[in-house]
């Protein structure tokens, strides 16, 4: 390609990309694509549609103005193969492929028409590793997504031809995709098997992925033991379900180590139990308003929904300084109303639910000072809302477990589908010779045994 086309191409993506230029044909597309494909660095090229609301719609539209097995060949295909690059789901820890992808999956039309020509015969065999890609990318996306092509993905899987593909890249992939779909399927299957797990309370359920992760006033003050599986149980399920079974148990296992402490810092601070008490407690609570929005350079966004309350006691230290010095003590003194520090909403000795604070200086500094609170769980914010418009005794003790340690470990757990070494660690067979590692510099080993 001449270097006048390439600059050609490379004005026509940036008039695009800022909104000078539309996309309003196939005609249009099909250039907008060209300009894509001979863009050298995919990474740059990704982030610079993600920032841009007009290429954004621009590759929405576009892909829907022909969906004819042709046109998915010649170009769609070809797109979504530039995307396939390692480096591009890197990026933002794959949220910025996962959003162009769900551009091509949501609406369906164009989807069902690739599924179509797929089963049709009407793909070429670039356009087969595109659409097998595909459904391996969202196979592996966690529950939480709501992304669900797994009826798609069995059509795909169960065509055969994926599997005796002559191409090594469409037999791998159909190899992932019977993979995932098992992994899949292995989880619904082990806990629809099991009938002790789940009943015990409102956040006990059979799948774990369903379980929120920090708990309820109802778990809290469940005396059922907990249900995990013993080592030998998880050793005698068989293939798949073996994996399933194992990333179920870690969950639950690390889980019920974070509540064990919970349960121990909870009596600390209710004074209870013997130890070191948090010096944060706010007595007698007052609601005195929700947000739901934040303010950020001019533009309002939705974010989770905040309380905003007021306390007789508890706030003395900040009371006693004058009200336009409190943002310069504030801002000096960051451990006071610790940002993101956990606690729990109570009364008497009911626990109402679990909070985190969410430090805003311009409330705290108010007369009198607004600290916001975040609940933990829909039902938890109904129940806090509703008591602290009936009573005037709920108190807000912080808790000094540490849920960070915790947290992102067991969020991973919920969302893993695919775990490296399975075939070393899960499906080993007594006397199996253990497969060779691909990193290996077997060409080496090779010469060095032969040398000696």
């Amino acid at each position: 390609m001449s270097d006048a086309r390439l600059d050609r191409l490379a004005r026509y993506f940036g008039s695009v990309i800022y909104g000078k230029q539309e996309v309003q044909d196939t005609n249009n597309f099909k250039r907008f694509v060209e300009a894509i494909l001979v863009q050298e660095d995919p990474c740059i090229l990704v982030e610079r549609i993600i920032s841009s609301q007009h290429a954004l719609k621009a590759l929405r539209n576009g892909v829907r103005h022909n969906i004819t097995p042709a046109f998915i060949n010649q170009y769609t295909a070809k797109l979504i193969l530039y995307l396939k690059h390692r480096e591009v789901k890197l990026l933002c820890n794959g949220s910025f492929l996962e959003q162009l992808l769900m551009i091509i999956l949501e609406p369906r039309t164009l989807w069902n028409s690739f599924v179509e020509a797929f089963r049709g015969r009407k793909l070429e065999d670039h356009a087969i590793v595109a659409l097998c890609w595909m459904i391996s990318e969202f196979l592996a996306l966690p529950s939480s997504s709501g992304v669900d092509v797994r009826s798609d993905a069995q059509l795909v899987i169960s065509d055969g031809s994926l599997l005796s593909s002559r191409l090594v890249e469409v037999h791998n992939l159909g190899h992932k995709i019977k993979y995932l779909l098992e992994m899949k399927s292995s989880a619904e299957t082990i806990t629809a098997s099991e009938n002790t797990a789940g009943g015990r309370h409102d956040n006990d359920f059979a799948d774990f992925r369903s379980i929120a992760i920090l708990p309820t006033a109802d778990e809290m003050g469940c005396t059922e033991k907990p249900f995990y599986r013993q080592v030998e149980t998880v050793a005698q399920l068989s293939g798949h379900q073996r994996i399933a079974g194992h990333i179920d148990n870690q969950f639950r296992l690390l889980r019920e180590d974070m509540l064990s402490g919970l349960r121990d810092d909870f009596q600390i601070a209710q004074g209870t139990k013997k130890g070191k008490r948090s010096a944060l407690h706010l007595a007698g609570l007052s609601l005195v308003q929700i947000e739901c929005f934040s303010v950020k350079n001019g533009r309002q966004r939705i974010q989770p929904c905040t309380v905003g309350v007021t306390c007789k006691f508890g706030l003395d230290k900040i009371k006693k300084v004058l009200p336009q010095d409190r943002k310069t003590f504030l801002k000096t003194n960051h451990s006071f109303v610790k940002h993101h520090a956990f606690g729990c909403l109570i009364r008497g000795t009911e626990i109402v639910g679990f909070a985190t604070i969410e430090r805003n200086i311009d409330n705290l500094a108010l007369e009198p000072p607004v600290v916001m609170l975040r609940i933990s769980g829909e039902e938890a914010l109904k129940k806090s809302l509703l008591y602290l418009k009936l009573y005037n005794d709920v108190d807000f003790l912080v808790v000094d477990t540490a849920i960070f340690a915790y947290e992102p470990i067991l969020k991973c757990l919920q969302e893993s589908i695919e775990i490296p070494l399975t075939e070393e660690l899960f499906l080993y067979k007594h006397e199996q010779p253990a497969k060779d590692s691909s990193l290996a510099p077997w060409n080496v080993i090779k010469e060095l045994k032969e040398a000696h």
